[in-house]
């Protein structure tokens, strides 16, 4: 996260200091969900939020840098046969099947849950356009890198009877996986439509796509599973 702060705070200062200008700021809220996906997986969505940096640079014309953080919930078929997780193929799983077989006391329920951490680190170009002193709608286009974490553990569920004196002891664990994580790229798109609301203060919202560049083998591409995402956003802004 150190690294990632310092590089957005790089291209914040260099934008600052190639056009000489006092950026506008933003607070974002944002959902996304999932278009295209792949590796089994059928439904991806996310909630975040984040913060934009937009210098003016003359003819409506403005350069972004956007950094935020969402949490994705995924649900992907077999997942944790999919995970290639070395620890529970070569060792555990087998374990559990060897205990339940000797034991006919003994009864297991495995529940996987899989999450993932994005944090986005753009830069845009944007162009503002002002219908009405109090409105404006601003499309842009972009790009950047992507800082995965994936993240996968199984709840587990166990009980024995004892039939001898009518009792069950039951007890749960969690059992983690190692994380995936990976920088892809990609391209993004967006248009916002903003009001003014007070001086110096707007609401805007806005919707994006983003499309993930496929480096397969590369820059952990094959650990992110979505091709493609709509977000809609909500945006406080304050003008210097």
């Amino acid at each position: 996260m150190k690294t990632k702060t310092i590089l957005l705070a790089a291209l914040a200062l260099a934008a600052a200091a190639a056009f000489g200008q006092t950026p506008r700021a933003s607070a974002y809220f944002e959902y996304a969900t999932a278009l295209g996906m792949r590796e089994g997986v059928t439904e991806a969505t996310a909630f975040g939020g984040g913060v934009r940096a937009s210098f003016p640079v003359g003819g409506g014309f403005s350069i972004a840098v956007t950094s935020g953080y969402k949490q994705y919930a995924l649900e992907q078929d077999d997942e944790l046969e999919k995970w290639n997780w070395r620890f529970w193929e070569a060792r555990y799983g087998s374990k559990i099947e060897a205990d339940l077989a000797a034991d006919p006391a003994l009864a297991v329920e495995l529940e996987p849950t899989q999450g993932m951490k994005v944090v986005p680190l753009l830069l845009s170009a944007e162009y503002r356009w002002a219908p009405t002193e109090s409105l404006r709608v601003t499309p842009a286009l972009g790009g950047g890198v992507l800082f995965v974490t994936r993240t996968l553990y199984v709840e587990e569920r166990w009980s024995k009877t004892f039939k001898q004196v009518d009792y069950v002891f039951d007890y749960e664990l969690r059992n983690f996986a190692p994380d995936k994580g990976g920088n892809p790229l990609a391209a993004v798109g967006s248009a916002t439509v903003e009001y003014l609301l007070a001086e110096g203060f707007e609401v805007a919202f806005g919707a994006g796509y983003a499309y993930v560049i496929p480096t397969e083998g590369e820059l952990g591409y094959d650990n992110y599973p979505l091709d493609d995402e709509l977000s809609a956003s909500f945006a406080l802004t304050v003008r210097y």
